[in-house]
């Protein structure tokens, strides 16, 4: 597992998860995260974490 630090700035490990996706799809993945100015890894959990707090939960 890989410790970051969270929202709070607590240090947190959190799980490594995986997707195998289209080539198509993680180069604009890649693209829009370095347009963010973040990691790929970073900008998945955002859009992630953004798609679960749009379904109500958190």
């Amino acid at each position: 597992m890989e410790t970051t630090e969270n929202e709070t700035g607590n240090s947190s490990s959190k799980p490594v998860t995986g997707v195998r996706t289209a080539p198509a799809l993680k180069d604009a993945l890649i693209k829009e995260a370095a347009e963010a100015g973040i990691s790929l890894s970073e900008y998945c959990e955002t859009v992630l974490y953004n798609r679960l707090k749009g379904n109500g939960e958190s």
